[in-house]
């Protein structure tokens, strides 16, 4: 941006987790990385700064999360110290009723070497045993993330399905060791 913020997105367990750190007089950047606490557990879309001024600008972008297909949003920066987080659309969802949507949970577990492995859950709203759905990721390479899936919906929100979709070893973005 003009007065110097740099935001930068990480991939943390398919998570988008967004940082800033400033640079001074658009050179290169200084001091230190800090996490932008949104309340957004999903995935970042595109990004831009508005034109703004060195005093205010503000930082648009696409996020998408499991329980809501991608939204628009702004977030304001005065002085180059964040501000207000402003939502601008609702996504559609075809006149199905989003509160039924459920959001996954991140589950960690040891593989059989001892490496951390990830997954996301998807449980139902009900209560006592339901069927479970464990949905391996196409490859050789890839990686679920927790992006808006109709699909995952329906079987946990309509269905009473349990999905589990895990980030087994091979999966990218955990390092060339985990990929190979």
């Amino acid at each position: 941006s003009k007065d110097g913020v740099i935001v930068i997105s990480y991939n943390v367990d398919g998570c988008s987790t967004l940082y800033m750190m400033h640079s001074k007089n658009g050179g290169a950047p200084s001091g230190k990385l800090t996490e932008l606490k949104l309340g957004l557990t999903g995935v970042l879309g595109a990004m831009v700064f508005n034109a703004g001024t060195s005093a205010k600008c503000e930082l648009g972008f696409g996020y998408i999360c499991a329980n809501a297909p991608m939204d628009s949003y702004t977030l304001e920066f005065k002085d180059g110290v964040p501000q207000e987080l402003t939502r601008w659309t609702e996504a559609e969802v075809g006149g199905l009723n989003g509160s039924h949507f459920v959001t996954p949970d991140l589950i960690r577990y040891k593989s059989f070497d001892d490496r951390e492995v990830s997954a996301f859950v998807y449980r139902p709203r009900k209560e006592g045993k339901v069927p479970v759905i464990i949905h391996p990721h196409g490859g050789p390479e890839g990686q679920h993330r927790p992006n808006f899936s109709p699909i995952i919906q329906f079987l946990t929100a309509q269905l009473g399905v349990a999905v589990i979709d895990p980030n087994v070893r091979g999966s990218d973005g955990y390092g060339k060791v985990f990929v190979s």
